[in-house]
């Protein structure tokens, strides 16, 4: 979901940051290099061929911050971190595992209709300012 007023990109997963809760709330610094070291210990993220696509069209929102669901929540350039997202996770791109659950993409629909091939959505509720992605 992204905020409109403020550039708010909420991006759950993404960028999760280990830690003990010692971390400021809000923070300029590199963030990716931490978060890719924890995702690749416990490789937790989907293993869709789509990825960059996905992160290209949230890059789109040129966000300001980028509020994580773990971790400190970064203020910069969004466009530029969640670009260098893409590249490092279709870098070392493997096969999907075989070995384990998958998300099913189909509970995913809206999301992923949005962020393929659709605009935007407002959402139906009474949230101001929200964007479905």
């Amino acid at each position: 979901m992204f905020e409109v007023r403020s550039r708010t990109l909420l991006c759950g997963d993404l960028f999760t940051q280990p830690g003990d809760g010692a971390r400021p709330l809000v923070t300029s610094t590199q963030i990716l290099e931490e978060s890719e070291a924890f995702r690749r210990r416990l490789d937790y993220y989907s293993h869709t061929a789509h990825a960059r696509t996905l992160l290209t069209r949230l890059a789109a929102t040129e966000p300001a911050t980028l509020a994580c669901m773990h971790g400190s929540a970064w203020r910069g350039d969004g466009a530029a971190l969640l670009g260098a997202l893409a590249d490092a996770l279709t870098a070392g791109e493997r096969p999907a595992r075989s070995d384990g659950p998958r998300c099913d993409p189909r509970s995913y629909r809206l999301t992923l209709t949005a962020c393929l091939g659709g605009a935007p959505r407002r959402p139906s509720s009474s949230v101001r300012g929200a964007w479905y992605l």
